[in-house]
């Protein structure tokens, strides 16, 4: 039981973790040099702004195919 509640505590950290680091380093410090930087600071000039769905989905398919890539080499 305590193995669960450790995992998930880590796993809620590394996940807060990761999105800090994405949104300071990705989405500022690139200053528009890339596609997340660009829609990131678009979004910050225009909180009514939303990066397209279908982007949001090209950006989670390939992120998910490396995790679990990561993952199955881990295993």
């Amino acid at each position: 039981m305590i193995t669960y509640l450790v995992l998930s505590l880590a796993g809620a950290l590394s996940w807060s973790f990761s999105e800090y680091i994405l949104h300071r380093y990705l989405g500022h410090a690139c200053k528009g040099r890339n596609t997340f930087s660009r829609e990131h600071l678009a979004h910050h000039s225009d909180p009514s702004y939303f990066t397209p769905t279908s982007k949001k989905v090209l950006v989670a398919v390939f992120w998910f195919a490396v995790v679990f890539a990561l993952s199955r080499l881990l295993w």
